[in-house]
């Protein structure tokens, strides 16, 4: 097997299935049966950087060429700290780009432990960038977060570090409990799983960890539901 992603060492995607991967047929085979959508509402308290938002908010379209650590989406918080109208819309700026850059697999932006930080972040900070846009970009999101995470139900036993598989269980938990009210959900993440054709979702200790941490018994704070899910037809949506 060939070693891939940003860490070589961190986890391993064999050669024939990279092929595989890099076909329409894999991503068809990552899409449900109904339409995403996400229930609103979500959010944690873990605040980022003003001074890093201010930051990406002068440097132009070279911060996003040269900043490492992008595919993981902690700058959301960042720009959601430095607040305003116009953060918001460099936020769905950057994310429409990412989507048209990275809509497909590829073994660096879809490395598992990025991609369960990258849904976290998604999620926490949707009702500060998404919530407001026109429903064309909010689809869009929907359906990358439930593509994200079929693939990471895939792919998180790959990881090698135990911490990094707690890491992307947590992501694959807030994922799936933004994209599935409680009284529809199968055995939580266990649902997406068992739509991978696996009957055994994971170790009992990484399960206990990764849920801690999406309840927010962890570093990054709690993971609040503050209001039921809203209707789309809402008033005039900020700019």
């Amino acid at each position: 097997m060939a070693k891939r992603g940003k860490n070589p060492d961190s986890w391993r995607v064999g050669k024939l299935e990279q092929l595989f991967r890099h076909t329409g047929l894999f991503l068809w085979s990552l899409r449900g049966s109904k339409p995403n959508v996400i229930i609103t509402g979500y959010s944690d308290h873990w605040r980022g950087a003003a001074s890093k938002g201010s930051q990406i908010m002068t440097s132009g379209s070279s911060w996003r060429i040269s900043s490492d650590g992008f595919d993981d989406f902690e700058w959301l918080r960042d720009l959601r700290t430095f607040g305003g109208s116009q953060a918001r819309s460099r936020a769905r700026s950057l994310i429409s780009n990412w989507l048209k850059v990275n809509g497909r697999w590829n073994a660096k932006s879809w490395q598992p432990d990025t991609m369960g930080k990258r849904l976290a972040n998604l999620v926490f900070c949707y009702d500060w960038y998404g919530s407001s846009a026109d429903e064309t970009f909010q689809q869009q999101i929907s359906d990358s977060i439930g593509l994200q995470a079929r693939c990471l139900a895939i792919d998180w036993k790959r990881l090698y570090n135990h911490d990094a598989r707690v890491g992307a269980l947590r992501g694959l938990i807030i994922a799936e409990a933004a994209l599935h009210p409680p009284a529809h959900r199968h055995h939580s993440t266990a649902g997406f799983q068992e739509q991978r054709g696996m009957r055994k979702p994971w170790g009992a200790s990484e399960r206990a960890r990764a849920y801690a941490l999406a309840q927010g018994q962890g570093p990054e704070g709690p993971m609040t539901k503050v209001r039921p899910a809203q209707p789309r037809n809402r008033a005039r949506p900020r700019q």
